[in-house]
């Protein structure tokens, strides 16, 4: 038909649309890319179990490659690789602390007794936090709210005598959030029963900080919004620089 695109010409587009992003340097695989600001990628990537979500992560890269300037998919809508990046971090962190807390719930006393006590002494530990802490925080071009007084309410089930479900992955958030009061040691109560490494409160409180910001930012462009070519290439920082923290504490 008049001024319909054959198929071979939306082939040649398509391929045209992947050439590289203008901030990425012409020539590495894409595994050296993700590797220049993950540096723990290059072992990651290799890990059997971690594979699945290796795709997504690189499937994610390649499309940030796509939205540069120049190309097919310049005007496109990059909430894709938020996604990916995204569920690829979400997907690590119910490996590894899923099992941890699993068996902290079979013998749930300890966690009992945390939550009550956390729950207690939660105004003391929020002032603490607080000054710790940003909101709202601009990734970007978008700016997202990152409340702290509900971050206690990650604890309502514990609190209950309830177990958490963790047959499929909790959200980074709920990751994030529990992170605060069960991978910390803290005077007021929070305290590493999730046994991760590195286990310093100010460190680790501030990345659960930037964990809870990433998932905000996948939430608004899943739901709301459409990045701007600064919140993407924000974004990238800030998800693989907690990403590596987060293999450092493992």
């Amino acid at each position: 038909m008049p001024g319909c695109a054959r198929p071979r010409d939306l082939r040649v587009q398509a391929l045209e649309a992947l050439r590289p992003r203008d901030s990425i340097v012409p020539g590495p695989s894409v595994d050296q890319q993700i590797a220049v600001l993950f540096p723990t990628w290059t072992r990651l990537s290799t890990v059997r179990g971690f594979l699945p979500l290796a795709k997504s992560l690189r499937t994610a890269e390649v499309l940030y490659a796509t939205m540069g300037m120049g190309t097919q998919m310049a005007d496109g809508d990059p909430s894709a690789s938020i996604v990916l990046w995204t569920k690829s971090l979400e997907g690590y962190l119910h490996a590894w602390l899923a099992p941890r807390l699993a068996d902290l719930q079979k013998q749930p006393d300890t966690l009992w007794e945390l939550s009550s006590r956390v729950g207690a002494s939660w105004p003391t530990y929020q002032r603490w936090v607080q000054a710790r802490w940003t909101d709202p925080v601009a990734v970007g071009a978008m700016s997202v709210d990152v409340p702290l007084r509900s971050t206690v309410n990650v604890l309502r089930d514990l609190s209950d005598r309830r177990v958490k479900p963790l047959d499929s992955p909790m959200s980074v958030t709920e990751w994030a959030r529990l992170m605060m009061f069960l991978a910390v040691d803290h005077p007021s109560g929070p305290k590493n029963v999730l046994q991760v490494k590195g286990s310093d409160a100010d460190a680790s409180v501030r990345l659960a900080h930037r964990l809870q910001v990433i998932a905000l930012v996948r939430n608004s462009v899943t739901h709301r919004s459409v990045a701007a070519t600064s919140t993407l290439d924000a974004f990238r920082t800030l998800y693989y620089a907690a990403f590596e923290e987060v293999t450092q504490m493992v």
